[in-house]
């Protein structure tokens, strides 16, 4: 079977927009971490390496728990999973507002990380379980990040009048969306199979020896080991330039249009040119951004190194997670693009700070095009596992 941007859709209009409301919320801190990095090293004097323990602890911590509830991801109620996660990720990230102790900081956060997490994947799984995923991903991705702007361009305002207290109530500010959408959804989401009805070419299931998805979730983590440590660390880089914090706030928030682009183009063409092809795409563009910033390295270099980032980040993200959803009908892979995600962070952040203080500005760039290529040829071999397994809906290379 191939999907098409034309099939139907299934899902009511509440179950569509509660899924969406899942990921954003609690990805919207992922979004300005680079804001966030900012302000703990200007207000706490915190180094790259301290800033790179945190986003390390964040994802240690999401990688256990996402672990410990996949596995048992088929007997528990997700309605309470995420309430439960919802209500630690806001008292977690309130105490943060009343602590300077670097001790105590890392361990607030790192519950920040994991329930936010859990919240992502479980809209993932929601998201993953209608009849088009890769058009909600990417009106997902368009929609978070057109949100994000605000974010963007008002957190380093907040920074300056009200410090991080400021910065962590605003992010508090939007816990309602995330218990409203958990009481709405179903506690149970049914596999992507069942949300295709009469297609039983989709009932099958490998359990945990599924290829296709592992390879998946692969190409998930080295695209994550580039996109995050790169945005998370794009403060660091402006500065390292020589611009002014006001100004890297700017560029952040002037380029997220560009990443609104590359999540319509992806809603737009959905799988009409398959999911290899926008990846490797993607991955020459990542080239193109580190030559050009190689070759310019002043404010219209870290400009475009950005802006490829963002477009990148928006449009690849759709099709490599659709792709996981595809190997995956019952959504235990699916759950685990949040580990996936997290590992990339973890395993890429330390040599990301690494590249910047030892190669220079341009350092996290280039380390970045090889691992979105990295991504490319990992999401040509699960879409060639999919491919030749008859029991699972055919995807276009």
């Amino acid at each position: 079977m191939r999907l098409t941007t034309g099939q139907k859709e299934t899902r009511s209009v509440t179950y569509l927009v509660a899924a969406q409301l899942l990921i954003f919320q609690s990805s919207l801190g992922q979004y300005v971490t680079p804001i966030y990095f900012g302000a703990l090293a200007r207000q706490l004097g915190y180094t790259n390496q301290q800033l790179a323990a945190i986003g390390t602890t964040e994802a240690t911590a999401s990688i256990f728990v996402v672990i410990a509830i996949a596995l048992f991801i088929g007997r528990l109620n997700m309605r309470k999973i995420c309430l439960i996660a919802a209500g630690v990720l806001t008292a977690a990230t309130l105490a943060c507002a009343l602590t300077t102790d670097p001790a105590v900081l890392l361990i607030l956060r790192a519950m920040v990380g994991a329930s936010a997490t859990v919240i992502s994947s479980a809209g993932m799984v929601y998201v993953a379980a209608t009849a088009i995923p890769v058009r909600w991903f990417g009106v997902q991705m368009t929609l978070t990040t057109l949100l994000t702007m605000a974010g963007l361009a008002g957190m380093p305002i907040i920074e300056r009048q009200f410090g991080l207290p400021g910065f962590y109530v605003t992010l508090v500010l939007l816990a309602p969306a995330t218990f409203w959408a958990a009481f709405v959804l179903p506690a149970h989401p049914k596999p992507a199979s069942e949300a295709l009805k009469g297609d039983s070419s989709l009932a099958a299931s490998a359990g945990w020896l599924n290829p296709a998805a592992i390879i998946g979730l692969l190409a998930i983590l080295a695209y994550a080991a580039y996109i995050y440590p790169m945005y998370n660390f794009s403060d660091r880089i402006g500065t390292a330039i020589g611009l002014a914090p006001v100004y890297i706030g700017f560029i952040l928030s002037a380029t997220t249009p560009i990443g609104i682009v590359g999540s319509l183009l992806a809603t737009t063409l959905g799988n009409r040119f398959g999911a290899v092809r926008p990846i490797a795409a993607s991955a020459v563009l990542a080239g193109i951004g580190y030559l050009y910033f190689h070759f310019s390295t002043d404010v219209v270099g870290f400009w475009v190194a950005i802006s490829v980032m963002s477009f990148i980040w928006n449009f690849a993200q759709p099709y490599l997670v659709s792709t996981v959803g595809r190997a995956d009908p019952d959504g235990r892979f699916v759950f685990l693009n949040g580990l996936a995600f997290e590992g990339g962070r973890i395993l890429t952040t330390f040599i990301f700070a690494a590249s910047l203080s030892a190669i220079g500005p341009t350092g996290p760039a280039l380390l970045g095009t090889v691992l979105m290529t990295l991504s490319a040829l990992l999401i040509y071999v699960a879409v060639r596992f999919i491919r030749t397994d008859s029991t699972r809906p055919q995807v276009d290379l």
